[in-house]
């Protein structure tokens, strides 16, 4: 199974450069196994927990928003 360290490696190769200061692993052990992830634009409150309710551990966004999780 994929741990976030992984993802994080495969986004960073499909973008082509090492992500900005405000951008990467935000919380959780990057270390840990990864069975689903979702993608959202925004991190709302709302779609952190469609992401929970769903069952998956990740949650790639776009934009932060003035409720940053």
């Amino acid at each position: 199974m994929p741990t976030l360290n992984d993802i994080h490696a495969w986004l960073e190769d499909k973008a082509g450069h090492a992500p900005h200061d405000d951008q990467g692993v935000m919380f959780g052990d990057p270390d840990r196994p990864v069975a689903g992830v979702a993608v959202r634009s925004m991190p709302s409150p709302r779609n952190a927990r469609a992401t929970v309710d769903a069952g998956h551990e990740v949650l790639i966004h776009h934009e932060m928003t003035d409720t940053d999780i």
